[in-house]
């Protein structure tokens, strides 16, 4: 008898384990697809998200879109408290009543209508997941709940219409909102202090004004929410790790967001109906990417920036001059590349210093660099792909590393070797010149 339990277990282990290794499969084809028909898709320091002709295609991750069959039964759940919809009512059982659940709580693809059954928690000692429920239309009997020790996660919930039913005063560590497609408003809390925000991919999402109290935050992504116009909700935010704002297709302006703030780190990306940034009191961001907004005009919200750890500009394609970037004296790595329509550079002549790399390319309406007039040292220049580039004007230029200069078609070769002789000091420099114009 004993053996045949054994045989049973390792059988069930054995089938829950290529379920797993099923679905990650799957998901590995969904990546594979994604690329593939993209043609070109631009990929930074890792992120999940893929942009094709200023559309987005998500990838989701294991247990996100892909479905789920029996949650609670693979490995991920074993040492949390999990509902689903096999034994709802015996697992309701084991979690009714309790004031203090004292690990994690998953509720995953059931049919309930309401929490009530948590009337009684008032303490989670983990995090509190709550995805693809498909009855649910608010989190009605979380009312007593007072605090989450780790993340408040609701996801993949498509009759959810609000937040209501949760107390407001509830202290969580992180906050994860995503794939809701009828989820217009926040609750407003009263959390001044939590450490990751997640809000992605929630369709009728209108406003961020439930987290008006915050203060502090390790990082902030809002991402592909298609009816938030703004960032309203972030007036009292002062202080961000990284800070995401991409894909929000309706997202006209970052109005709401406090001017006064300090970000680590910014990345506003694809956001296609963008048309100005704030203006930031001080330096925007330590590290700063504004990356395929296709409306975006102007960086004039940048206007106070003086110095930056990294900045990219990227894919803006309406964006006819770096007009925000007039204050900017010293970086350790600039990027401009690919802006369909720039062809000014000129706000950039108090830049004296660039530690690492400036890097230029296939800006195709840009023809002079004389905006880096006052630009005295950078370890590597690069020129790449900026076929009607015809003036350096670099004048001021006299120590680099690294000089690349390569397929800019109306750039004179002759040109080029002068700036090489005159920034050129180390006999050990690297030295590329390729593809320009010979003359």
């Amino acid at each position: 008898m004993n053996q045949s339990n054994s045989t049973n277990n390792s059988f069930s282990c054995i089938i829950q384990s290529l379920t797993l290794e099923y679905y990650h499969f799957i998901y590995i084809l969904f990546i594979i697809f994604s690329l593939s028909a993209c043609g070109e898709c631009d990929d930074e320091e890792g992120f999940e998200l893929f942009f094709c002709e200023g559309e987005e295609v998500g990838i989701p991750s294991p247990g996100g879109h892909l479905p789920v069959y029996e949650p609670c039964s693979i490995y991920l759940y074993r040492d949390s408290y999990c509902i689903d919809n096999i034994d709802t009512q015996n697992d309701i059982a084991k979690v009714s009543g309790m004031s203090v659940i004292n690990k994690d709580l998953n509720i995953l693809n059931t049919e309930l209508s309401d929490l009530a059954f948590l009337a009684d928690a008032t303490e989670i000692q983990g995090t509190l997941y709550i995805s693809q429920n498909s009855m649910l239309q608010n989190l009605n009997g979380l009312e007593n709940l007072q605090q989450i020790d780790g993340t408040l996660g609701v996801s993949h919930s498509d009759s959810l219409l609000s937040l209501d039913g949760l107390n407001p005063d509830i202290i969580f560590d992180s906050l994860l909102l995503e794939y809701n497609p009828n989820l217009a408003t926040l609750i407003s809390f009263n959390n001044k202090t939590v450490n990751d925000i997640t809000i992605a991919f929630n369709g009728a999402l209108l406003d961020l004004r439930g987290l008006s109290n915050l203060t502090i935050a390790n990082s902030i992504e809002i991402s592909s929410n298609a009816m938030l116009t703004d960032l309203q909700g972030f007036s009292k935010l002062q202080t961000v790790g990284p800070m995401w704002v991409e894909a929000n297709r309706s997202m006209q302006s970052l109005a709401g967001l406090n001017p006064d703030i300090i970000i680590d780190r910014l990345i506003i990306e694809n956001n296609r109906s963008l048309i100005a940034l704030t203006t930031f009191t001080n330096n925007a961001a330590n590290r700063i990417t504004i990356w395929g907004n296709d409306s975006l005009v102007d960086l004039n919200g940048l206007s106070n920036t003086t110095s930056a750890n990294y900045i990219l500009i990227r894919r803006n394609n309406s964006l006819r001059n770096l007009s925000g970037l007039s204050n900017l004296t010293t970086i350790n790595e600039l990027n401009i590349y690919n802006n369909a329509l720039l062809d000014d550079i000129s706000s950039l002549t108090n830049l004296n210093t660039v530690n690492e790399s400036l890097t230029i390319a296939r800006n195709p309406m840009l023809t002079s660099l004389q905006g880096f007039s006052k630009l005295q040292s950078t370890r590597a220049l690069q020129i790449w792909g900026n076929i009607n580039l015809t003036t350096l004007g670099m004048a001021s230029i006299s120590s680099v590393q690294i000089f690349e200069f390569l397929d800019n078609s109306f750039l004179c070769d002759s040109d080029i070797l002068l700036l090489r002789d005159q920034a050129i000091q180390n006999t050990n420099a690297i030295i590329r010149i390729e593809g320009n114009a010979n003359c």
